[in-house]
């Protein structure tokens, strides 16, 4: 996330249970996927940017190009971030597997 000043800080969106952007979509535009992920449908969303005010972690931005939202969607299951982070510091892991 970039914060005008010329810092960015990794961010991505925390999947909530019960997501407060999902909720303030004023255009039902922000769903939860079958696989329990955050999607944004870019064809609906009109950039309001009502749910990048309740999100209270910040996981979800305008796109600086078409003014969308956008979110982490883990993509797919396949995070590309994690696949191609060239120091191998990112990790994807089941939530099930951080919990033991």
């Amino acid at each position: 996330m970039y914060d005008g000043h010329g810092n960015y800080t990794p961010n991505t969106c925390k999947h909530c249970q019960k997501p407060k952007c999902v909720e303030a979509c004023p255009t039902k535009s922000i769903v939860i996927n079958g696989e329990g992920y955050i999607e944004v449908n870019k064809k609906t969303c009109i950039g309001c940017g009502v749910c990048v005010t309740e999100c209270p972690f910040k996981g979800i931005y305008l796109d600086p190009v078409d003014k969308k939202a956008i979110s982490c969607d883990i993509c797919g299951g396949d995070p590309q971030c994690v696949k191609y982070c060239a120091p191998h510091v990112l990790t994807f892991t089941d939530e099930k597997e951080v919990v033991k």
